[in-house]
């Protein structure tokens, strides 16, 4: 059986595309990611992809939350990770 590249991908989004569909920028998108707080990706090679009932699992889950909220308690997480990986150097 020989599947194409558009078939096997056919259930994942671009980053563009999540942006499109969240109405949000590639920037926001990308600081979610790195605090960890943003739907689950798949990375190919330099490609960045996001399988689409994973982005509609992580949007369930964040139901009801503040996403401000979650990215000051990320970045208040990630400095006391720096803080304490300096402190062990």
């Amino acid at each position: 059986m020989d599947m194409t590249n558009t078939e096997l991908l056919n259930d994942y989004l671009t980053r563009q595309g999540v942006c499109e569909q969240l109405g949000t920028s590639t920037r926001t998108l990308i600081r979610w990611d790195n605090l960890r707080i943003g739907p689950p990706i798949t990375r190919i090679g330099r490609r960045t992809l996001y399988k689409r009932s994973s982005v509609e699992a992580w949007l369930r889950d964040i139901e009801g939350k503040d996403m401000k909220q979650l990215e000051r308690a990320a970045q208040r997480a990630a400095h006391e990770r720096g803080m304490k990986n300096a402190a062990q150097t």
